[in-house]
């Protein structure tokens, strides 16, 4: 007779999480940023991930790099991180280590790890020969400074072109301006303005400036019904 277990989903259940226990999460490093650190110095600072609850302990971690010119593709000189301990949980999951040297403020850099060793759960590892280390990758956010860019954003296509930089409102006793198709007066009418309606222009020469309105017309404005916004 071949028992079957009341609830296979159960035992189903149970072998996932010891296999998932018993995965290897490895560790990763990646070069995180380089600062300035005084008298001709540089510091670069590295990040290693061990998993955190999904990773494992790890002790006594020793990791040599060589500093490499990418212009002549030769070693120039030879580094070595250590941690301590860190990883198992998710508070010790990161570490971060430093290189200081004036080598690090140079731009045509790479680095090769040649060795890296380390006691992972209380065995003593060889972590290039058995894949344990991994490199991630790391690309920083590009930082722009644009004041403008949020109103930028909510414009019409047509005024978000390059030389409507500046934003205005109209200044009329009548508390309205009229945009007009042509620079003259004797052209239609495309729309009207009305007092405290932001619209785009840009500095110009003459009695008439170009503008987009709020709902992407592209007109005309006499100068002096406009009030430019700084």
């Amino acid at each position: 007779m071949v028992l079957k277990p009341k609830h296979p989903w159960l035992l189903s259940a149970a072998c996932v999480m010891v296999a998932l226990s018993g995965q290897a999460y490895g560790l990763d490093i990646w070069h995180s940023n380089t600062v300035w650190a005084g008298q001709g110095m540089c510091a670069a600072s590295f990040t290693l991930d061990s998993g955190g609850v999904f990773g494992d302990h790890i002790q006594n971690l020793r990791i040599a790099l060589a500093a490499v010119d990418t212009k002549t593709n030769s070693p120039i000189e030879q580094i070595v991180l250590e941690v301590d301990e860190f990883g198992r949980d998710n508070a010790s999951r990161y570490e971060t280590v430093y290189w200081e040297s004036e080598l690090a403020c140079e731009d045509n850099l790479r680095l090769v790890i040649t060795e890296a060793d380390a006691i992972v759960e209380g065995q003593a590892r060889d972590l290039l020969a058995d894949g344990y280390l991994n490199i991630r990758e790391f690309v920083p956010y590009r930082i722009d400074i644009d004041a403008n860019f949020l109103n930028a954003s909510e414009r019409p296509s047509t005024c978000q072109a390059s030389r409507f930089t500046a934003t205005a409102i109209i200044q009329d006793k009548d508390g309205y301006s009229n945009v007009w198709a042509q620079p003259n007066a004797e052209s239609n009418v495309i729309e009207k303005l009305f007092e405290n309606e932001l619209f785009y222009t840009f500095e110009q020469k003459g009695n008439w400036w170009q503008v987009c309105t709020p709902t992407g017309q592209v007109g005309y404005l006499y100068h002096d019904c406009i009030q430019l916004q700084h």
